[in-house]
């Protein structure tokens, strides 16, 4: 009986202990909570982006983020979207106020520069949709996503991506475009017409038509095909482009292929109505730029 009334204490001593553990780590862990919101995932095309609502589990909010990006590359249950990246992606996320980086193992990258395009605005577009997040930045391996047209890809908010089914103005614009004449060498334009949106600037979209290079076979390209473009804004008459290292370091060399990689792009934002001169910033900075072309001040179209 003595035996059997010790065995039963014992038991009675392992359940107590049992729950205050079980108590000790719930209270270590947090209550899971639940939240229910939408993530973006390539369509089965891989052409666009699509919303799907979805319930994510969660014990902090610090790991939420960790969480949404662990839901895209999972994918949707029903496989009528495809995951963003693939499950053997890594990710780290550090935060900055209310903005995100999200620096990806070299595994989120593919050979189609569209698809990883559209990959950066899933992610951007889903971890927009936490409470107290209003921008975030994908980068590679710590590099940053280059985007079809060229461009850096840096900080996102959710409205920077217009999807079909969002709410944004397009429309066909006509540019004038300046390359050089194969034969006398002097900037010849090419007229083109370009459908744009509300998403860019048209100085932005009008440098990366000259980045492409020509359609008429009689003139040639005044730009490297792998400049960069920073970014465009204009105020007060004048168009600030922003353009990377590169575009000194892929177009420098003698006065006059200076001079044309400058004035094409010069006299090309400055034939838009309201743009009456151009300042250029390399990396966000004012600078002298080339060596037989000074980038410091503001620049006006002319005949070179």
């Amino acid at each position: 009986m003595a035996t059997k009334r010790r065995f039963i204490g014992i038991l009675a001593a392992l359940v107590i202990i049992a729950a205050a553990a079980a108590v000790f780590l719930a209270a270590g862990r947090g209550d899971i909570k639940t939240v229910s919101m939408d993530l973006y995932f390539l369509n089965e095309n891989a052409t666009s982006i699509q919303a799907e609502r979805m319930e994510i589990k969660y014990d902090y909010e610090e790991e939420l983020p960790d969480k949404v990006i662990e839901a895209l590359s999972h994918g949707v249950a029903d496989g009528k979207n495809v995951r963003v990246m693939d499950k053997s992606v890594t990710w780290r996320i550090s935060a900055d106020g209310d903005r995100l980086l999200v620096d990806f193992s070299q595994g989120f990258l593919t050979k189609d520069s569209t698809r990883n395009l559209l990959a950066t605005y899933a992610v951007v577009k889903s971890l927009c949709q936490i409470d107290g997040i209003t921008a975030v930045k994908v980068t590679v391996e710590g590099g940053e996503i280059i985007a079809p047209d060229n461009s850096r890809i840096d900080y996102l908010t959710d409205k920077d991506i217009n999807l079909e089914s969002d709410s944004h103005t397009s429309e066909n614009r006509a540019i004038k475009l300046y390359f050089a004449d194969k034969n006398s060498g002097r900037l010849t334009v090419e007229y083109r017409t370009i459908k744009v949106t509300d998403t860019m600037p048209i100085e932005q979209y009008i440098v990366s038509e000259l980045i492409k290079g020509p359609s008429d076979t009689s003139l040639e390209a005044v730009l490297s095909p792998d400049t960069l473009i920073l970014s465009a804004e204009s105020s007060d008459g004048t168009a600030y482009i922003n353009m990377s290292q590169n575009f000194i370091d892929k177009n420098g060399g003698s006065t006059e292929k200076e001079k044309r990689a400058v004035y094409a792009i010069v006299n090309s934002v400055c034939s838009m109505p309201g743009i009456n001169n151009v300042q250029f910033l390399i990396e966000g900075k004012k600078t002298t730029g080339f060596q037989h072309v000074d980038l410091s001040g503001i620049l006006y179209s002319g005949d070179i």
